[in-house]
């Protein structure tokens, strides 16, 4: 038999956020690396279409889907995308992070209708993307 040590997971709390509860006891607010991690491990948040709060912004889940030969849909690509931000902008920052494991997605805002997103890389550099 085996014993549960400890038990965390992500929860949509009644102000938006997005806390990572570990035992049952609230804790921080989730970021968006832990959530990129719930999701590899197939963690899917039940309301699909609430705005969620997390450290760096808000943002939206996604779905994307493809239809076969025989009509058929399946999911091709789902996540979180940050909230009102054109989708191009948000598939540059879905790539950059693809590509540079390591990096971190450490804020998106809109100062005077530009969209900007801050980036940790590995190294320690920040780097902005701007749209």
């Amino acid at each position: 038999m085996t014993k549960v040590v400890e038990e965390v997971k992500i929860q949509l709390m009644d102000d938006g956020g997005l806390y990572i509860v570990k035992n049952g006891q609230e804790g921080e607010l989730a970021d968006y690396n832990t959530i990129d991690y719930f999701l590899a491990a197939g963690y899917v948040p039940s309301d699909t279409k609430a705005t969620f709060v997390m450290q760096q912004g808000r943002f939206v889940w996604f779905e994307e889907y493809e239809t076969d030969f025989d009509d058929e849909s399946y999911l091709v690509k789902s996540g979180f995308r940050p909230d009102g931000v054109p989708v191009k902008f948000s598939e540059v920052l879905e790539d950059y992070l693809f590509w540079y494991q390591g990096s971190a997605l450490e804020l998106v805002e809109c100062i005077n209708g530009v969209f900007q997103a801050t980036i940790r890389k590995q190294d320690g550099e920040t780097i902005v993307i701007r749209c």
